[in-house]
């Protein structure tokens, strides 16, 4: 689908479904769509606004959380709009948004379903609510009561629905705890059945050629269908929490399908006699009813889901995925159908909360990170049986990273589909085998087919009756190692070599390649006990050198890979403590550990070093192991400044690192740190007679400590002065504008001009959209007045409405969003867009539970993505500042940020060896671009030139698609206990691969 318009949506998220219809005297399709805050907004079928307001704005509701669509109700008279808020609030609207009436509820609706079924009556429509009270409602087109139903059954969780028990005779059907009731127009209670748990989905009615049936789904997972009497026909446990909506689809020649979501992913597709026939498997919280239409006008029907991690998702009836639309945001309401004159189909609007609407149209598939060339060999290679592999999975090659559809199911012997699918562009990927595939008899097909769907791979394979068994029976030895990428997942129970880590021309090596001069990298190797006790061993290198003798100039440090708890409940292998002077490990009984070789080219010279790595068990019965160690540092060196700035909001001296400051800087500037924010403040004071003095000695220490290191972000909006006489902010002001001044001469005194520091004048504006905004407006003028050549900062996030945008825009020098807000370039934001037409723009990083995220796809990624942008920088909230102790599981989700473990001086992550190791990446590209671009202007090695643009666009094409999951608006699209974002061995070969490639045509065009 292509994007036909993105626009801003208010001041507060969008929860609500718009709704489409003729509203004013246009004559003309128009959106209504209502944001939590309340604002009703109408614009144009094309996305102009039509209200005077923000964005706008028609209407404002009262004070609450508005997150469901508006009810339009068509009299013979006039139209009017009713609205419903989270606590119970129903508001009636006229034609012209004018407010009619109010009434309230007895309790809180459910999030998202507080639509009213409306009963068609003698005496005009009347309008029935369910609420957290267990009380239905019906009310009058004038507001009134026309009758209420204390159920007593528990809370009402799922919206009523209307059901005609005979021709011209309504009833309402009414979920009450596990009841389902079914009453009449008076309210009167005509049948009720109890079901297994409470009723979590609207009924739903679906029609038969000879009868109808009663559907609703309950938080037990299961189905129920009934007959109109209220008995019960089938139930179908899904084993699932059920998302709010049941759907139906229409086939040509076959019967209808019965479609849910559940809540946490997966599309059900069930026959009308409750039987599975397919499930399409994805991880994203879904809240949406699915929206059941031909979306690109073949006659056929589509489902389309939309998706908590900013996708929606589009199936056919048979579940095969057909396209894949990245958007920004939540999504937590249905897709609307919208038709102008002009179309053959419908378009589909789409709100989300990161303040969007989109107009999307029917179109061939298209990756949003770049056109992709043609499919060249695509081939699928479905998981060995013979080998100990960590996850099976189907490994799909695609060398020339060409947009594909690839789909894997898998089928049952009862004949229940499961399906898997990935529209990408990636050159290299796998789709694991879902674990319950591990077990039973299954029937397996991989295709891959481009973006028209035409056919490119095929492969069909049962599950082998006499599969061997991957558990790993315990080796003969005492003591054994063999080498693991640094970056492979690590569990200490395991005693035998992945096929994955067994290379049989390396003779078990540890290679560590294509490393630059003043490049860091580092290789890794596992040691495995079967012995009984534990086992104390030293870890020696030898004199690593070339073959004419010359030894390797860099250093190498020595550490353990220790797990530590994580909020989500996992042990992540992160922490990386240095051996120490002894290099002594201790290999615990029946258990491996894993080594990590950190390797620093500084100082070295280029050349391949060979070395020999030792184990020697200090216990003596155990036989000695030996790894060769291979290192290859290319003639080709990073430049001594990365092409991308990096903060990571340290401020120390602090809790965790309050003495040798210089170390714990020194080892920031080796990781590329050169952006300070701090929050030391000379204090002022103005005397009785209106002089100013200001306290230098606290920030003279400060700027010590930071100098050289790059640039300083100071903590001010107000300064913090004491006034000896009372004063209005009036009176302050003059002395304000002194201090201001008084402090940049002082900085430039201390050798710091203008572009050497910056003020931070907010944090986060838009953080629970906007409350803050008046203190960034007030500040920036307060700094623009007392000079406007100097610089101010700001970290806006997603919830900056475009109102609030245009209030501070004039006010800010740097920018740096969060890349969630970054990410917004993929979809169209117009806050990004206009964003990045300032001078400098960098991205920050906050999400919560980080060690549950993939330090490829997450922390080493981070640097890709603001290269695709096209940003300066980015950030890392935080690498020390916290209250809690790393070492230890975190209890909140604001437990687990910083990149390093407290220790006498900071203990490496896995994670941030990751940072630098992106921002490496960066640089190595830069190398080659600098070569591209000599060649280009000199006219020569054009094919070579080519071939090198290519693989810089694919490569980034790749990392692009890798991450996309972990820089999701929220990790809530995941439930929790269940937030891991791993990464595979391909996307751990991607990179070497991609780092291969760049450093070989480097060389290539350095060549003279």
């Amino acid at each position: 689908m292509d994007i036909q318009w993105t626009r801003m949506a208010g001041q507060t998220p969008l929860e609500a479904s718009p709704l489409v219809g003729k509203f004013t005297s246009s004559g003309k399709d128009e959106i209504l769509a209502l944001n939590q805050g309340g604002q009703l907004l109408l614009w144009t079928s094309d996305g102009k606004a039509i209200g005077s307001g923000q964005d706008g704005l028609v209407a404002q509701m009262p004070e609450g959380k508005w997150t469901t669509a508006p009810t339009l109700l068509r009299n013979t008279s006039d139209n009017r709009f009713v609205l419903t808020s989270v606590k119970g609030l129903v508001v009636c609207l006229d034609r012209d948004f004018h407010p009619l009436w109010q009434y309230q509820l007895p309790g809180e609706t459910p999030w998202g379903r507080a639509m009213p079924a409306v009963l068609k009556t003698a005496t005009g429509p009347l309008m029935v609510f369910s609420d957290s009270s267990g009380t239905s409602t019906c009310l009058s087109l004038d507001g009134k009561a026309a009758w209420t139903n204390a159920l007593a059954a528990g809370p009402c969780k799922a919206p009523p629905q209307i059901i005609s028990l005979k021709p011209g005779e309504d009833s309402v059907l009414l979920p009450a705890g596990s009841n389902l009731f079914c009453c009449d127009t008076t309210g009167k209670v005509r049948w009720q059945v109890a079901l297994d748990k409470d009723i979590v989905t609207r009924p739903e009615i679906l029609s038969l050629p000879d009868r109808q049936l009663i559907l609703c789904g309950t938080a037990s997972g299961s189905l129920f269908a009934l007959d109109l009497n209220g008995k019960i026909i089938w139930e179908c446990a899904t084993g699932e929490t059920f998302s709010n909506a049941i759907a139906t689809v229409p086939r040509r020649n076959a019967e209808l399908l019965i479609v849910f979501s559940g809540l946490w992913g997966n599309l059900h597709a069930v026959d009308i006699h409750g039987r599975h026939l397919w499930t399409h498997l994805f991880r994203a919280k879904t809240r949406a009813t699915p929206l059941v239409l031909d979306v690109d006008g073949d006659t056929r029907t589509e489902i389309v889901v939309p998706t908590f991690h900013q996708h929606v998702l589009i199936f056919n009836e048979a579940g095969e995925l057909k396209d894949d639309i990245r958007l920004s945001g939540v999504m937590p309401s249905a897709l609307v159908p919208i038709t102008d004159s002009n179309s053959t189909h419908p378009d589909l609007l789409v709100t989300t909360t990161t303040l969007l609407s989109y107009r999307l149209r029917s179109d061939t598939p298209k990756s949003p990170y770049g056109t992709s060339p043609a499919p060249l060999d695509v081939t699928i290679h479905p998981p060995s049986t013979d080998d100990l592999h960590e996850h099976p999975a189907v490994l799909i090659k695609n060398p020339n990273g060409a947009l594909i559809n690839v789909h894997l199911s898998l089928t049952d012997t009862k004949g229940w589909t499961r399906l898997i699918a990935e529209l990408t562009s990636q050159s290299a990927f796998e789709i694991p085998l879902p674990a319950f595939a591990s077990s039973g008899a299954w029937s397996f097909r991989a295709n891959a087919m481009d973006a028209n769907g035409k056919l490119l791979a095929d492969k069909s394979w049962r599950t082998p009756t006499n599969k061997q068994s991957q558990a790993a029976s315990s080796p003969a030895f005492a003591l054994r190692a063999w080498p693991t990428p640094p970056f492979a997942s690590f569990a200490d129970t395991r005693l035998s070599p992945f096929a994955d880590e067994i290379n049989p021309t390396a003779t078990n090596t540890i290679s560590i390649e294509n490393i630059y001069l003043a490049e860091a990298d580092q290789g890794a190797f596992i040691v495995a006990s079967t012995r009984d006790e534990p086992t104390r061993a030293r870890v020696t290198l030898t004199r690593l050198a070339r073959n004419d003798g010359t030894a390797f100039g860099g250093q190498v440090v020595v550490r353990e890979v220790l797990s530590t708890g994580s909020v989500n409940g996992e042990r992540v292998p992160d922490a990386l403590p240095a051996l120490g002077e002894a290099n002594l490990i201790t290999i615990p009984a029946n258990r491996s550990v894993k080594i990590w070789m950190s390797v620093d080219t500084h100082g070295a010279l280029p050349g391949s070093y060979t070395g020999q790595v030792s184990v020697v068990s200090l216990n003596g019965d155990a036989k000695n192991i030996g790894l060769p160690l291979n290192l290859e540092v290319l003639n080709l060196r990073l430049p001594k400044e990365f092409p991308l700035t990096l903060c990571t909001w340290d401020y120390v001296p602090n809790r965790w690192f309050p003495t040798r400051s210089k170390e714990v800087l020194d080892d920031m500037s080796k990781h590329g740190v050169n952006v300070f924010p701090r929050t030391i403040i000379p204090p002022g004071r103005v005397d009785a007679a209106g002089k100013l003095t200001i306290d230098w000695p606290v920030l003279d220490a400060e700027l010590d400590r930071l100098n050289h290191r790059g640039k300083i972000l100071f903590h001010l909006n107000h300064p913090p002065i004491e006034f000896a006489v009372k004063k209005t902010d009036e009176e302050k002001r003059p002395s304000e504008l002194e201090y201001i001044r008084k402090l940049r001469d002082h900085l430039r005194e201390r050798g710091r001009g203008y572009e050497d520091y910056a003020f931070y004048l907010l944090d986060e504006p838009g953080l629970d959209n906007g409350p803050n905004i008046a203190i960034l407006v007030d500040a920036g003028k307060l700094f623009r007045e007392a000079d406007p050549r100097l610089l101010t900062y700001t970290d806006p996030v997603a919830g900056l409405s475009w109102k609030d945008y245009e209030r501070i825009e004039p006010l800010v020098d740097i920018w740096t969003p969060n890349m969630r807000l970054v990410s917004g370039l993929l979809s169209g934001d117009p806050r990004i867009a206009r964003i990045m037409k300032q001078k400098t723009v960098w991205s920050y990083e906050c999400i919560s539970q980080v060690k549950s995220l993939s330090p490829l796809r997450y922390n080493r990624a981070n640097a890709w993505r603001a290269k695709f942008f096209g940003l300066g920088g980015i950030g890392f909230w935080t690498h020390s500042t916290t209250e809690v102790d790393h070492w230890y599981a975190g209890k909140g989700i604001n437990d687990e940020y910083a990149l390093v473990y407290p220790g006498e001086l900071p203990v490496p992550s896995v994670r941030w060896e990751a940072v630098r190791d992106g921002l490496e990446d960066i640089a190595a590209m830069s190398v080659l671009e600098a070569q591209i671009k000599r060649h280009r202007q000199a006219g020569t090695k054009s094919e070579l030139v080519k071939k090198a643009e290519e693989t810089l666009g694919l490569a980034l094409r790749d990392v692009m698609e890798l991450s996309d999951d972990a820089f999701t608006e929220s990790r809530d699209f995941l439930r929790a206990g269940d937030r891991v974002l791993a990464h595979t061995w391909t996307d751990m070969e991607l990179f070497a691969t991609h780092r291969a490639e760049i450093a070989k045509l480097t060389l290539a065009l350095s060549a003279e």
